[in-house]
Order: C-alpha cells, then sequence, then structure tokens
C-alpha cells in the first residue's frame, strides 16, 4: 500500500541563496607583450612626453662628453705620468706608500670633479627645451604599451613656400635610453619619411644647427658628436630612398 506522503503535491522550496556577481575582469593578459606602434600625434600628454624624451636626450650626452674626456690619449697619458712621478717621490723616495696611495685617489677624484663641472652645461641646456620647440612642428612618437618610447619632431624648412614641392627637416629625434639598439629609431625615421611624403613633401634632412648641434667642450673632444650626427643623416637619408618606392603607411 502506497503511503500517503506520496500523493502529497510537491511544492516548490523556497530559496534565499542569491549567488554574489564577480567582480569585472578586465579582458587583458598580465604575460601579453605590449603592443609597439608608431604615429604621428597631436594629444598634448604624448607631446609632452615626447619633449620630456628629447630634454633627456640632451642631458646623457654628459656621458658621452665624460668619456671623451676621460679616454682621450693626452689625458690618459698626463694622468699616468703625474701618479708615476707622485708615487715615486712619496714611496721610493720617502717610504710612504699609504700616502702614495691616498694622493693617487685624491687626484682621482680631482680628475672626476673637474670632468664633471666641465660638462655641467649639457644640464643646463636639457633644462633649456620649452614647448615652443615644438609650436608649428609635427611630433611623431613610438609607443611600447602606454608607455612613449621614442620621438621625432619634424617641420617645413619653409613655411611660405606653396605644399608642393616642399622639403622637411627633423629637428629632433631620439629613442629612450634602454629601448637604443633595437631598430626604434628606424621606426620613428620611417613614420616622419611617411608623413612627409603624404603631405607632399619631396625631400627632408636633418636640421642645421639645432639643439643637438651645441657643444660645450671644445673640438678636439666633439668627435664622437660629429660622428653621431653623420649617422643621423644618413640614416634619414637612407630611410627616405628606401620609402621612397612605397605607398605603405605606418598606422595606430
Amino acid at each position: 500500500m502506497s503511503s500517503s506522503i506520496d500523493a502529497l503535491p510537491l511544492a516548490p522550496v523556497a530559496n534565499d541563496f542569491h549567488p554574489t556577481p564577480e567582480p569585472d575582469v578586465p579582458d587583458t593578459d598580465p604575460d601579453a607583450i605590449p603592443e609597439l606602434t608608431f604615429y604621428p600625434t597631436t594629444d598634448d600628454a604624448d607631446r609632452t612626453a615626447a619633449l620630456k624624451l628629447v630634454a633627456d636626450s640632451i642631458a646623457q650626452q654628459r656621458q658621452t662628453a665624460s668619456r671623451a674626456l676621460l679616454s682621450h690619449p693626452l689625458h690618459i697619458a698626463l694622468f699616468v705620468a703625474v701618479c708615476s712621478l707622485l708615487g715615486r717621490w712619496l714611496f721610493l723616495l720617502r717610504g710612504e706608500l699609504g700616502v702614495a696611495l691616498s694622493t693617487v685617489g685624491g687626484l682621482t677624484m680631482g680628475v672626476l670633479v673637474v670632468i664633471r663641472w666641465a660638462v655641467a652645461p649639457y644640464i643646463e641646456l636639457a633644462e633649456g627645451v620649452h614647448p615652443e620647440l615644438l609650436e608649428g612642428k609635427e611630433v611623431v612618437i613610438a609607443k611600447y604599451g602606454q608607455e612613449v618610447i621614442g620621438a621625432a619632431v619634424w617641420g617645413w624648412m619653409d613655411e611660405g613656400k606653396k605644399k608642393k614641392g616642399r622639403k622637411a627637416e627633423v629637428v629632433a629625434w631620439t629613442v629612450r635610453l634602454k629601448y637604443r639598439g633595437k631598430g626604434i629609431g628606424v621606426g620613428l625615421l620611417e613614420t616622419v619619411v611617411d608623413e612627409v611624403r603624404g603631405k607632399g613633401g619631396e625631400g627632408v634632412g636633418m636640421v642645421e644647427g639645432g639643439i643637438y648641434s651645441k657643444r660645450v667642450l671644445w673640438n678636439v673632444y666633439n668627435g664622437v658628436f660629429e660622428r653621431r650626427e653623420e649617422r643621423a643623416k644618413r640614416a634619414l637619408q637612407a630611410t627616405w630612398e628606401a620609402r621612397a618606392g612605397g605607398n605603405t603607411r605606418r598606422k595606430r
């Protein structure tokens, strides 16, 4: 005989449990490699970041100038000669090894202080980079994810000339220090060339007497800067010639 309980209608069971909604998780992969993009920009934040990169690149010329002073053959020979004379006089003649070592150490510190003083004007040059540099100029940036890692500033050589047949000049071109030697600079030049060609330009070159042309040392120490400028000119010329037959433009 069936139980009377089996005949009772089944009523829905009250359930006050409501699952907690999961928080929105951004659709990003923390292990994903950031995208590298090259593009012209009119955004104030991007242009400010580009200007800061330019100023930093001028300040970093201190390091190059310091190496030029430290590695000059005449300076090395003079330093070794002075240290040898002091060492001979203090140690061989007077037998004071500790004093000799202390004197050579003090002389070394003095040389480093003089070199630091000699290259200090590069800081003043960097501080002199103001937003006026970008007035009437186009800015191209390289962006790695959300970080601006490279910039190029260019403009027309003759603003009063008709657009057809105009030539452009690159005023500044730099890449953040840790990203140099990875092709970022070439990508910037390619984007500049594409922009110039797209606006009807018939040529582009590095500006003469620009912000990178100012020197604080005597000419005998500036060979490394001259060679660097020549390489930049050749790189830009090679990029123009390589892109002259194509019309592919980088996009963001």
